[in-house]
C-alpha cells in the first residue's frame, strides 16, 4: 500500500473522512494523507429553527464561542468562504423551540429568504456521509415540514438524535434501517407512534442491528427476547471492539427475573440492578437496570 500515489491517496482520505483502525490504512503514507486531510478541515454546524412562525439559520462555526459574532455565516457568507472546498459540517439542527441553552442567541440567525430545498442542498453538499450527525428538536407534522424531512432521509448519518418523534419521522429512520445500521439512534418520544415501536423492537432484533436508544417506550415495553436476540449477536462478534452503547429501553416487568438465570455458563455478576457476562476473549456484555422506570442499557465492553 505504501506504493500507492499520493494524489489518489489524499483523494481517497478526502472521501473516507477518517481511517479509524482500518488495517488498509495503517501505512504511513495513509496515515499522513488522512492527516493533511483533517489539518485543512474547517467545520462549521448548521442550525435551522422556528422562530415564533419564521425560519432562520446560523452557520455556526465550531468550536468557537457562542456569543460572537463573528462565529456565525449567512449563506452567502458561506459561498464566498475562502476554505468552502474544505468546509465541513458536522452537525445538523433543527428545532421548533423557543430560544434555549441548545440554541444560538437569535439575534445571530438570518432570516431565510430563499428556497428551504436549495438551502438544505447547499447544506448536504458540505456535509459527510456517516460523519455529520442530525438532531432534530421541536414538534413537526408532514403538512409544515415534511419537505424538510424528505430533504434529509437520503443521506447517512453517523448519528440521529429526535427529541418529540412523531409520525413525520419514520422514512428517516427507515432509511437507516435499510442501508446505514451503523447510524447511532436516540430517540424519545412523549406520544409514540404503536406502529413504530413495533418498527423498532423488530429491528432489534434483526440480523442489522447495531444500537438504539429510546425512551418512553412504556406502552411497549420489549419482551426479554429481545435481550436475547442481543446476545446471540454478542457471541456472534457483532460488537468486537466493543460499544458502550447497544441499547437503552423500557422491558417488561418480567424480563429482569429471567436476566437472573440466562446463560449461566458465562454471567460472572447477577445482582440487584447489575448483570454482566463475560465469553472466551475477554468480551464482557453488560445490563444496567433502573429499577424505578423498567429502563435497561446494555453495553459491551472488552477486559
Amino acid at each position: 500500500m505504501d506504493q500507492v500515489p499520493v494524489v489518489f491517496s489524499n483523494a481517497v482520505a478526502a472521501t473516507v473522512g477518517r481511517c479509524g483502525e482500518n488495517p488498509l490504512f495503517q501505512s504511513r503514507q495513509w496515515r499522513r494523507a488522512f492527516h493533511d486531510h483533517h489539518s485543512r478541515i474547517v467545520e462549521f454546524i448548521f442550525n435551522l429553527t422556528d422562530c415564533d412562525g419564521t425560519w432562520k439559520y446560523a452557520f455556526q462555526a465550531a468550536g468557537m464561542p457562542g456569543i460572537r459574532v463573528d462565529t456565525y455565516f449567512t449563506l452567502a457568507q458561506m459561498r464566498e468562504h475562502v476554505d468552502l472546498h474544505h468546509v465541513r459540517i458536522t452537525t445538523i439542527s433543527i428545532s421548533r423551540l423557543s430560544e434555549t441553552l441548545y440554541n444560538p442567541p437569535a439575534v445571530f440567525y438570518t432570516l431565510l429568504d430563499l428556497d428551504m430545498d436549495e438551502l438544505l442542498k447547499f447544506v448536504l453538499s458540505l456535509s459527510n456521509d456517516r460523519l455529520t450527525s442530525l438532531k432534530i428538536r421541536g414538534l413537526f407534522d408532514f403538512a409544515q415540514d415534511g419537505h424538510i424531512v424528505e430533504g434529509l432521509k437520503g443521506f447517512y448519518f453517523s448519528n440521529i438524535t429526535i427529541w418529540n418523534y412523531r409520525d413525520i419521522f419514520d422514512d428517516l429512520l427507515k432509511s437507516h434501517f435499510q442501508r446505514n445500521r451503523w447510524t447511532v439512534l436516540h430517540i424519545r418520544s412523549d406520544q409514540w407512534p404503536q406502529t413504530m415501536l413495533e418498527e423498532l423492537k423488530n429491528h432489534v432484533t434483526s440480523d442489522d442491528f447495531y444500537n438504539l436508544s429510546i425512551e418512553n417506550n412504556t406502552s411497549l415495553p420489549f419482551p426479554f427476547e429481545v435481550f436475547e436476540s442481543i446476545f446471540e449477536k454478542f457471541l456472534e462478534d457483532r460488537w468486537a471492539l466493543g460499544y458502550p452503547n447497544i441499547l437503552t429501553a423500557i422491558f417488561e416487568d418480567t424480563a429482569q427475573e429471567k436476566l437472573k438465570s440466562y446463560r449461566l455458563d458465562l454471567i460472572k455478576s447477577a445482582g440487584g440492578e447489575y448483570f454482566k457476562w463475560k465469553k472466551e476473549g475477554g468480551q464482557e456484555l453488560m445490563v444496567q437496570i433502573v429499577r424505578a422506570q423498567g429502563a435497561w442499557t446494555v453495553t459491551c465492553m472488552v477486559d
